[in-house]
């Protein structure tokens, strides 16, 4: 059994575009093989099914590592498509048995990559228009039923057609899970589509579809390139390989489905002509950005118009800070943005709701430089997932450099009887990680009641564990009691009473945070507390200058006018601003 060069050829590069972006696999395998090289339509279906089964645990096996999987959610996925996936492999057997079997495969599998193509556009709106998904696979409330039922339905298409696993569940996933992260639906995704596309090669093993040849080839072909494809994933030129590939499943849709060669042409040329035309306005909008990889360059002269003769300290701006300021407020893009905190519920639908009846963003979000030029939110979480909801792309942000900030930590405040069982077991009497020398482990938090003091500490190392831990513990003194978050130097409180608790939180270092923010995890809302001197507040931009990146350059040009004209409340000594 020989293998057949240009399958292989043709494998590699449909896996180096699945590596690069994770879209397409089924969607274009299958058109290739038909198209491309007279496949048979069962044949090609059964055989793209059956090398699936080979390419789709390498990405699975890297998210399972990194734990951005719900196995939860796979498990009642699976419970749903194994048997439907099962199912369409026997029912691609009858029709591989009537006179008419290519044609109606044909249809079915026309739909399909209609669907899929519809699929990918509407990810991209919303992904584009919703606010940042940052539940963890832990905090995902559980929908079995709707879970289910998109097993079913993703298994029955993916058996008979092989176009689906992917983009279908994906989307589907989205609207059932909202708020979970990008990473963890990638995640939870590929590892589902391990068990499902095993059933469905095992019922194209059965039903005797399968050319091992061809199968041969294609995984000769587009495992490598799976894997190279993976590790340039980095660098690859996303925005434009994704569309690519969209038309070219559209397109092959409309042939499955019996589009005539003439109605395909203009529908073709008509979808070009829509997309050039929307590249065209991203590419001119994208020359305006003037968002650098750091900070803002200074100013090459201010024009200060000191309208306010008297100057009072830690209010309004005095003119010898008029270029540091300036050099330091930019409109950033919100996908710029990274966030290393939770947001609270009920905060954000109040600064929401205050942003949408004020209309402008009065203070700016506090950001640090990440090295992958983007910037780490250090203050502002709940302004950035508010001005996602309201539709705009950018924030305004005031940008420090490291060694410009210092990081503490919030203390919280909780009335309580008694400590809740759920953090109970996560409490000690004795930390390693406090004794004088230790290098084992980290002190998290210190639960101080009126005759007792108990740590949170985490044995291990890896910030993975410590974050986890933290969210479980804030969680549990959530659930206790109303928590109020007070400084460490509020000495009003000092002293926790009978009934009350404070909990002490260890600060974090930048670099277990920039690491953290790696791996896509983050903290419970109101851990961190960063103190920066020269803020500066009430810059009032409007939020339709936000909107979009056309208008980076009138969002500019209102920043320079209130710093010129030192209408900004400025404090040189740190602040703190009740969102």
């Amino acid at each position: 059994m020989g293998l057949n060069g240009y399958v292989v050829l043709g494998s590699a590069v449909v896996g180096l575009l699945v590596g690069l972006t994770g879209a397409g696999g089924g969607a274009l395998m299958t058109p290739m093989l038909i198209l491309l090289f007279s496949v048979k339509p069962a044949a090609a279906i059964s055989s793209d099914l059956v090398a699936a089964v080979v390419m789709r645990p390498v990405g699975a096996v890297v998210h399972l590592r990194k734990g951005t999987v719900n196995l939860r959610l796979v498990g009642l996925m699976t419970l749903g498509s194994a048997p439907m996936a099962f199912l369409g492999a026997w029912l691609l057997s009858l029709l591989g048995h009537t006179s008419s079997a290519s044609q109606d495969v044909e249809i079915a599998l026309g739909t399909a990559l209609l669907a899929g193509a519809a699929a990918m556009v509407l990810r991209y709106i919303m992904d584009r228009k919703s606010g940042p998904r940052t539940a963890k696979v832990a905090e995902v409330r559980i929908r079995p039923v709707p879970t289910v039922a998109i097993g079913m339905i993703c298994g029955l298409i993916v058996g008979m057609t092989s176009v689906g696993s992917g983009s279908l569940v994906i989307v589907l996933l989205l609207f059932a899970y909202p708020l979970l992260s990008a990473r963890r639906l990638v995640g939870t995704d590929l590892t589902q589509a391990v068990p499902l596309t095993t059933a469905a090669a095992l019922g194209a093993l059965v039903f005797g579809h399968v050319e091992f040849r061809m199968t041969a080839s294609i995984v000769v072909g587009s495992v490598p390139a799976v894997l190279i494809g993976s590790l340039l994933s980095s660098r690859a030129p996303d925005r434009y390989i994704r569309p690519a590939i969209t038309f070219v499943i559209f397109v092959s849709g409309l042939k499955y489905v019996g589009v005539g060669t003439y109605p395909l042409g203009w529908a073709a040329g008509a979808v070009l002509v829509a997309g050039a035309g929307y590249w065209l306005a991203q590419a001119r909008s994208s020359r305006t950005r003037a968002v650098p990889s750091r900070r803002p360059a200074a100013p090459a002269s201010l024009r200060i118009r000191n309208e306010h003769p008297e100057q009072k300290a830690g209010f309004l701006m005095p003119p010898t800070e008029a270029s540091t300021v300036l050099e330091r407020l930019a409109p950033v893009p919100l996908d710029d943005l990274v966030l290393h905190e939770s947001v609270e519920p009920a905060r954000l639908h109040h600064v929401t709701r205050a942003l949408n009846r004020s209309g402008v963003q009065k203070c700016p979000v506090l950001a640090t430089p990440l090295s992958d030029g983007k910037y780490l939110v250090i203050d502002g979480a709940h302004r950035v997932v508010a001005l996602r909801r309201l539709g705009a792309e950018m924030a305004l942000a005031q940008i420090f450099d490291q060694g410009e900030y210092e990081i503490t930590a919030w203390h919280h405040l909780t009335r309580i009887r008694r400590i809740p069982p759920r953090i109970e077991g996560l409490l000690t009497d004795r930390c390693t990680a406090c004794e004088p020398g230790s290098s084992t482990g980290t002190c998290l938090a210190v639960a101080q009641t009126a005759t007792q003091a108990r740590h949170v500490c985490c044995l291990s190392a890896d910030v993975g564990e410590a974050a986890a831990m933290l969210r479980e513990f804030a969680a549990g003194c959530l659930a206790a009691g109303r928590i109020r978050r007070i400084s460490p130097d509020d000495r009003s409180s000092s002293q926790p009473g009978r009934r009350h608790l404070r909990i002490v939180y260890r600060p974090w270092s930048f670099d277990r945070l920039r690491e953290m923010v790696d791996r896509d995890l983050v903290l419970p809302a109101g851990i961190t507390r960063f103190i920066a001197p020269g803020r500066v507040l009430g810059v009032d931009v409007p939020l339709p200058m936000l909107s979009c990146d056309r208008r980076t350059s009138l969002a500019s040009r209102h920043i320079r006018q209130h710093v010129e004209k030192l209408s900004l409340r400025y404090y040189a000594e740190p602040v703190f601003i009740a969102e």
